[in-house]
């Protein structure tokens, strides 16, 4: 791929990407089934295992395979790409409990 611009061409396969969850603006009900949903996936112990290998075996081809510095930032930055995921996965967690905050209520009101 000589003379290509990396850059450029990041750029160009990024504007493919459009689907930006924006939170704030969702209508309440799609906010709580979104992040209903992301707390299963949070929960998930299946894509915890899928995850948690993919980074594993990032690190074992990167140790033991890269030969360049090229090869070894990739493999740092696949590695960071699975981090993001889970750590957005969390932060959506986060964010579903405490949307399920019990609210307070009067002791004696059941009586």
């Amino acid at each position: 791929m000589a003379g290509v611009n990396i850059k450029e061409l990041i750029k160009e396969e990024l504007h493919l990407v459009q689907d930006v969850v924006e939170l704030e603006s969702m209508e309440a009900e799609k906010r709580t089934d979104f992040l209903t949903k992301a707390h299963e996936l949070y929960e998930n112990k299946v894509l915890q295992q899928i995850l948690g290998h993919a980074i594993d075996q990032q690190k074992q081809l990167t140790i033991g395979g890269a030969e360049t510095e090229k090869q070894l930032w990739a493999g740092r930055a696949n590695i960071a790409g699975v981090v993001m995921i889970q750590d957005e996965l969390a932060r959506l967690n986060v964010l579903w409990e405490a949307d399920r905050e019990p609210e307070e209520f009067e002791k004696h009101s059941i009586i």
